[in-house]
């Protein structure tokens, strides 16, 4: 399930996005730019009082891929006690000094997550020897956090092929960049470890301005949501392949019970499966009303030539359906269930636009028991 990293400029920021139940503190100063970097003092103090409670990164500033001292700013940031130090490239592709102070961060124990820039980023093949460093994660940012964000400057494809590739590295994936509450949905799909918020938790939505908890906590439910919405897609994606087995079934060809269960699911979900019937209990309001249903059932068997069975009680009809000669259930029990379906469950009344007035609301003429 993706994570929620919350970039904030003080403890007190850090305290409140902890409560709101973020993933990850991101340490960074938003009025500095991009990567704005926190002064080292406050990086200490923030690293002192929140080590062990939750995964802490800071950003080293926006510093240039070819500046000579940037192994010794991210070993500045690293000496302050954060777990990760974000290092963001800007430029299209690494150079060597870049490649070097990356390596020589490595080397020296320090978890660097390197953040690319959507403005810049044109897929793996630019980032050359990058990618076979130890790294601890990627992240696709944005630059401008001014104009369009994220999912403006890079569409869900390129942005999902970025969480795989980071993925078959072994490598944590991050989304970031001016996100909002509707980028949520779209970018959990894509499965990354982790989404990045500023803005979006901030007052007003001003990432210049303080940390708001109950923007914060929206953003956070939000991405639990999803991310369970997504996980029951997924389980609805293996039930695709059993209904595709199902849809290619011959007029006559039984189904199993796994087929059974898929297509009412989809087609018929009032109706269940029980030792070889599929069956549907339709409530009325009283004797009349059932053998007014008994006889609708009645009506469309016959002329289907299609027969189920009934059990009739005074406030309920049940219909069984299954294939005698067949043996099972077959395409003309699940055929005559959805008219039996259609008719039996038919409320004009409830059509606006329509002409019929349908049952009155009235004791005296109640009529089944829609469901």
């Amino acid at each position: 399930m993706s994570g929620m990293l919350a970039s904030v400029g003080s403890l007190a920021e850090a305290r409140i996005a902890l409560g709101a139940g973020a993933d990850i503190i991101d340490l960074k100063d938003p009025g500095q730019g991009a990567l704005g970097a926190l002064d080292p003092d406050t990086l200490t103090v923030i690293a002192k009082a929140l080590k062990g409670v939750v995964p802490l990164s800071a950003t080293v500033g926006d510093i240039g891929p070819d500046d000579p001292a940037l192994f010794e700013h991210i070993r500045r940031i690293a000496a302050t006690g954060v777990d990760i130090v974000k290092v963001g490239l800007f430029a299209e592709a690494p150079g060597p000094g870049f490649i070097q102070a990356i390596n020589r961060a490595v080397a020296a124990g320090i978890r660097p997550v390197i953040v690319l820039f959507a403005e810049d980023y044109r897929g793996p093949a630019g980032l050359g020897e990058l990618l076979s460093l130890n790294l601890t994660g990627l992240m696709l940012d944005t630059k401008d956090k001014t104009g369009r964000g994220l999912t403006r400057l890079q569409d869900l494809a390129a942005l999902g092929a970025f969480v795989r590739m980071s993925r078959q590295r072994g490598l944590l994936s991050g989304l970031a960049g001016s996100l909002r509450y509707g980028d949520i949905a779209p970018l959990v799909a894509l499965a990354p470890d982790y989404l990045g918020f500023r803005g979006a938790l901030c007052a007003a939505g001003d990432r210049l301005g303080p940390l708001d908890g109950a923007r914060a906590k929206k953003i956070r439910a939000a991405i639990t949501r999803f991310a369970m919405i997504d996980a029951e897609h997924t389980n609805c994606k293996r039930e695709a392949k059993v209904m595709a087995q199902w849809r290619n079934k011959q007029k006559d060809e039984t189904y199993n019970e796994q087929e059974i269960e898929a297509r009412l699911k989809e087609e018929l979900p009032k109706w269940y499966y029980e030792k070889g019937w599929i069956r549907r209990k339709y409530k009325t309001s009283g004797w009349k009303a059932t053998l007014m249903v008994v006889n609708t059932v009645g009506h469309l068997a016959e002329a289907a030539w299609h027969h189920p069975d009934l059990n009739v009680s005074y406030a309920f009809v049940i219909v069984k359906l299954t294939n005698h000669a067949a043996k099972g259930v077959t395409d003309k029990d699940f055929e005559l269930a959805a008219k039996i379906e259609a008719v039996i469950q038919w409320q004009p009344g409830a059509d606006p636009a329509g002409a019929l007035e349908g049952t009155p609301d009235d004791p005296r003429f109640k009529y089944v028991k829609y469901d």
